[in-house]
């Protein structure tokens, strides 16, 4: 028999676990997602969104890099970005711009600057880790 639905009466809100029902086993794994059998009674899986904070983008701090770059991609307008302790403001004219996980300084940051962010994200990765079981 194949993977198949199966229906529930809980819905499980945080699971970090890739799985498929197979006969009555649970296989596998999935990473950042969500069992749920919401009103339907069926599990379905979804994203589960995870919150970064104090991550330091890579990239030079030397006082003329102004491109930095984030491990995950932050959901829309949920990134804070810090300058040495300061929340930096988000827009063209002012402190920095952001495209998917690349942001970019209107004015360079000096060697000595510390750049922290805080985000949500469903697609964030860390090098070299095995979250889901499976193996790097």
């Amino acid at each position: 028999m194949g993977p198949m639905d199966i229906p529930l009466s809980i819905e499980v809100k945080y699971m970090s676990l890739r799985t498929r029902i197979t006969n009555d086993q649970i296989v596998g794994s999935t990473a950042g997602s969500i069992l749920t059998s919401g009103n339907t009674g069926v599990a379905t899986w979804g994203t589960l969104p995870i919150r970064i904070t104090r991550e330091v983008p890579s990239g030079p701090i030397n006082g003329f890099n102004t491109v930095f770059n984030l491990v995950g991609t932050p959901a829309a307008g949920s990134e804070e970005v810090f300058v040495n302790g300061v929340l930096q403001n988000v827009g063209v004219s002012n402190d920095y711009t952001i495209v998917g996980g690349t942001i970019t300084f209107s004015v360079a940051p000096l060697s000595t600057y510390l750049i922290l962010v805080n985000y949500s994200s469903s697609n964030y990765f860390l090098p070299g880790v095995d979250v889901d079981g499976g193996g790097i």
